[in-house]
């Protein structure tokens, strides 16, 4: 027996109602995010030799930088969009793009300013 046709009916939402996106959605773009792994991170390797050179930060893993006990640097990997650098500016991580070589100077030129804001950890 075949399925009857379906038919679809607009409703108004009732006054103050909120759209709830189901967690799929919301995470969908998240999740896509792709961590460098070893053969993009040796595309960026002379850029992270240069990071490795930066006092105050410990590298947890390649390519992993962290400043005190919170994590400061990540890469990763958009594919034919390049690679990008996840940074911890202030409070929260900036997203930089690191293809060329104007944009890793530019990277290391804000890391440097963060990382003389005052707020030096001492080494464990």
């Amino acid at each position: 027996m075949p399925f009857p046709p379906l038919s679809f009916v607009s409703v108004a939402p009732p006054t103050g109602a909120q759209l709830v996106l189901p967690r799929a959605a919301i995470l969908a773009p998240i999740l896509g995010m792709k961590h460098a792994g070893p053969a993009a991170l040796d595309r960026v390797e002379p850029l992270i030799q240069e990071i490795r050179k930066r006092e105050g930060l410990r590298e947890v893993s390649r390519g992993r930088f962290y400043r005190g006990s919170r994590a400061f640097l990540h890469f990763h990997d958009h594919g034919e969009d390049g690679m990008y650098a996840d940074v911890r500016l202030g409070d929260d991580f900036e997203r930089l793009r690191v293809a060329t070589a104007a944009e890793r100077t530019k990277l290391l030129r804000l890391m440097d300013k963060a990382l003389s804001d005052g707020r030096a950890r001492r080494p464990r």
